[in-house]
């Protein structure tokens, strides 16, 4: 086929070469005039002519032109009608219509011989055209079809090393089982964990692979051999009927998969249910949960929904998807906004595809797709009637179907029962120390007091300086670590009470034993905000809410000594002084060494000592430390 293509003068200095005709001949450059075998775009030429070729000439061929464009892949066509008449139509104007191209149709193969009546013999791709060879397969885009029984098969072609089994050889062997529709994805699925778990070896191309895996990898292929008896009927419809699609999803800890079925109903109730195609996938090597790999397996199956459908380019009167996973479904009957990062993500993609009210719940043991998450053998499969037919109650009325919408459980009982389990492994470590927890009920924040009060002041300033932010996934860690670091730095008590001592006990010795410190920065906050590089631009952000916050702190810690009596201003006090220009994580912290009080006998003035030396400030401009109660 390509060497039919021409390609135009102005292309053809891309594609020179050089050669001679014997070892003995000047070697000379030549130029190809037609598209090459081996070139990048090559397949693509090739496609784009035969799509230009139907623009062209495809006015007369009413039957041959939409074929052309939708049936081909690259010089393959596959294709079928609904009678021997249409069929043989089809075929006379696809020859007729390719002709004008140059292109010259062979190896007709289809499962009724009479299609292939008035061809030439070297124009037929099966052995005879009067009748068909017992047992006689032909190789449809890779997959093998019986058309004298018209089924799909496969056949092993695995071949086994008389040395040494290697990677390269284990990989080699499975790239050769050939399944793009995933009729046989439960025991495909077995030999992609073992991939996985080959790479994780760490081994050569050309390197023995250990003991247990070579032993699995036998154990696969005397599995395979099995598949021999596997088939699978080409058409899987009912004329004349009304279709549904149904798309199951399921995942384990190993693998997640989806598959679809189409349940097909004529005017005489018949039912017919048959497996479409599948999709499978390894679960990735960082670990995720389960709930999120159901979730995974639901955006595999609206993206497998979507191109079958678009595939087939038939009109089902529903589609309804099935899961039975009761996380999943409450995620996808919610706006994506309501969830984080990830789950949001694939919710929003499987909201693009499919509508929530099509998702519907279903017994684990229901779930077809559970086999292309778990994996099974090839005898295994072969006796499966819910692998090639979906669950008995698919055949059914709707009347009989499960209930479509259980009590699901909502994120807020997960996490509710997450942390009572959480509260007792604590507690009961805890008590082995002899240590008491009390614990604040749920939705109760107030009942946290001081800290809660620091919590709602940090999210206000978040969402005051981060709100419209738009920052990428470091960016937010950045930004939040140094802000979680600040807040963490805010003295609380005296450290001791040796009046000589100017450290102070902040929240961050309860973390990691000792007071934080942020790293210097330049001052950003005076300059434009689009002078500024990505980085340059968190630490501004930081730097907003460090000014705002700090200061509100200090200033509630002014009201309170309002409230407290002038006579708590006493020599050996220690004080935060209030400086506004002091960079993040600093805290300036002094000791009252003498006051001034007034003729009304009011202290208004203060001498402090810092570790720079003594200073003297008004009471305005100093915040005193709380100081532990004695016990009673």
């Amino acid at each position: 086929m390509y060497r039919q293509v021409i390609l135009h003068p102005d292309d053809r200095k891309l594609v020179r070469l050089f050669f001679r005709f014997s070892p003995h001949s000047p070697i000379e450059l030549y130029e190809l005039n037609t598209v090459t075998y081996g070139l990048s775009p090559s397949s693509f030429l090739a496609t784009r002519t035969l799509l230009q070729l139907a623009e062209d000439e495809g006015a007369d061929y009413p039957l041959a032109t939409p074929a052309l464009k939708h049936n081909f892949y690259v010089d393959d066509f596959i294709g079928g009608a609904n009678s021997v008449d249409e069929a043989r139509k089809l075929r006379q104007q696809l020859s007729e219509l390719l002709s004008k191209g140059g292109f010259e149709l062979r190896k007709w193969t289809s499962n009724c011989l009479d299609v292939l009546t008035g061809l030439p013999v070297e124009h037929i791709g099966t052995q005879s055209s009067l009748q068909f060879a017992p047992n006689e397969t032909v190789k449809a885009l890779g997959i093998a079809w019986k058309p004298e029984l018209d089924v799909l098969c496969f056949e092993s072609t695995v071949t086994m090393e008389t040395t040494s089994i290697t990677m390269r050889s284990i990989l080699s062997n499975i790239a050769r089982m050939f399944d793009p529709l995933g009729l046989i994805a439960p025991v495909i699925i077995r030999a992609k964990l073992l991939m996985q778990e080959l790479w994780l070896q760490k081994i050569g191309w050309d390197d023995p692979v250990p003991a247990h895996i070579c032993n699995k990898w036998k154990s696969v292929t005397d599995d395979w051999k099995d598949l021999a008896d596997f088939k699978s009927e080409r058409y899987v419809l009912l004329p004349n009927s009304e279709i549904q699609f149904h798309i199951f999803a399921d995942a384990s800890e190993v693998a997640y998969g989806a598959c679809i079925y189409a349940r097909c109903e004529d005017q005489q109730a018949q039912v017919r249910v048959t497996l479409l195609a599948s999709k499978s996938r390894v679960a990735p090597l960082k670990r995720v949960t389960l709930p999120r790999l159901e979730l995974c397996a639901a955006v595999l199956a609206v993206h497998l929904h979507h191109r079958v459908r678009r595939a087939m380019k038939i009109d089902a009167t529903e589609s309804v998807f099935w899961s039975d996973s009761t996380v999943t479904l409450n995620w996808i009957a919610s706006p994506p906004n309501t969830w984080k990062t990830f789950v949001a993500n694939r919710v929003a993609e499987i909201q693009n595809y499919s509508h929530p009210r099509q998702w519907k719940h279903i017994p684990g043991t229901s779930n077809p797709a559970d086999l292309v998450s778990r994996g099974m053998s090839a005898a295994e499969m072969l006796k499966s009637s819910m692998w090639r037919c979906g669950p008995d109650w698919l055949a059914l009325p709707a009347s009989n179907w499960p209930i479509s919408n259980p009590s699901l459980a909502t994120e807020t009982d997960m996490e509710t029962r997450q942390n009572d389990q959480l509260q007792n492994v604590i507690a009961s470590k805890c008590s082995d120390l002899g240590i008491t927890w009390h614990f604040t009920p749920p939705k109760a924040p107030h009942f946290g007091g001081l800290w809660e009060a620091a919590v709602k002041t940090a999210k206000r300033h978040l969402y005051r300086h981060l709100g419209s932010s738009r920052l990428s996934y470091e960016g937010y860690c950045t930004i939040l670590q140094q802000i979680e670091a600040a807040m963490n730095s805010r003295p609380l008590l005296p450290l001791t009470d040796d009046p000589n001592d100017l450290a102070a006990l902040t929240p961050a010795h309860f973390l990691i034993g000792t007071s934080m410190h942020a790293v210097p920065v330049p001052d950003y906050t005076r300059l434009k905000a689009y002078t500024l590089d990505e980085l340059q631009s968190w630490q501004l952000l930081v730097q907003r809410f460090w000014k705002h916050w700090a200061t509100e702190y200090l200033q509630e810690m002014q009201k309170d000594n309002k409230v407290v009596n002038r006579s708590e201003i006493v020599p050996g006090r220690l004080v935060i002084l209030v400086d506004d220009s002091l960079p993040i994580t600093r805290w300036p912290l002094a000791r009252i060494v003498e006051i001034h009080p007034g003729e009304d006998q009011l202290t208004r003035v203060v001498k402090l000592k810092t570790a720079k030396g003594i200073i003297t400030r008004p009471v305005t401009k100093i915040c005193l430390l709380p100081v532990a109660k004695p016990s009673a």
